[in-house]
């Protein structure tokens, strides 16, 4: 067979010796490595270029897909206080919590000023410390920002196409000493990583499970609108 630019929809692949690749160990499961198997590695990427979080801070995660889902667990890993996850209600909610959100807010329940008041309510008036961009809308950027405290970060994840422009207050951002951090990829390494945290995490935050949808080669089409309308969490299709 000839060298292919792309495999998605071919029996066989070839992989050229340029190309990294990561052995999933015997005892892994290949579910809990293909729950995060893209998201993992943005979200791992995205905190590298964050920096380091204070054990006790508040984040917030905006958006409930599986960047959103990833980036909640990371949080938990590395012992922020409160982790509060925005998104659709339901299963991914539910996910989310057990991924570590101690807080949740349904974008169908709440506004943006509602949210924003919570994250005050929740933090004594002083906003968190930081915020994840992870829906991919550009009405989450416009929101974040209000809800940081003095000198928080925001860490856009989602906005990774197209062209779009919202207010911004360049004076403002500046007095309260803000960060705004973009993130687009991750080194290769961070897909190594992501099968060990698959192995080694599974079991703790049930991580297979989060293959919720199955299909087959023919159902293509039922695949990919189960995940843009929420109601997977993470579909597979089984040639």
């Amino acid at each position: 067979m000839g060298r292919q630019s792309s495999a998605s929809y071919q029996d066989y692949a070839t992989i050229s010796t340029r190309a990294a690749f990561y052995r999933i160990p015997d005892p892994a499961s290949s579910d809990a490595v293909i729950a995060f198997g893209c998201a993992m590695p943005t979200a791992l990427g995205g905190l590298r270029r964050l920096g380091p979080v204070v054990p006790g801070s508040t984040v917030v995660v905006q958006g409930n897909g599986p960047v959103g889902l990833a980036t909640a667990m990371l949080f938990r890993l590395n012992e922020a206080a409160r982790i509060v996850v925005i998104g659709d209600p339901g299963q991914r909610m539910a996910a989310a919590v057990r991924l570590g959100a101690t807080d949740t807010l349904s974008i169908l329940d709440t506004d943006a000023a509602q949210r924003s008041q919570y994250i005050r309510d929740l933090t004594s008036g002083r906003g968190a410390d930081v915020v994840v961009e992870a829906a991919g809308h550009v009405s989450a950027f416009a929101e974040a920002l209000p809800m940081l405290a003095v000198r928080g970060r925001v860490l856009v994840l989602g906005l990774f196409s197209g062209s779009t422009k919202v207010p911004f207050d360049p004076v403002w951002t500046n007095n309260r000493e803000l960060s705004v951090i973009g993130s687009l990829g991750c080194p290769i390494e961070d897909y190594g990583r992501t099968v060990n945290i698959a192995h080694r995490y599974d079991n703790s935050f049930g991580l297979r499970d989060l293959v919720t949808h199955r299909f087959g080669l023919d159902q293509v089409t039922d695949a990919i609108s189960s995940a843009t309308s929420g109601s997977a969490i993470k579909a597979v299709v089984n040639p």
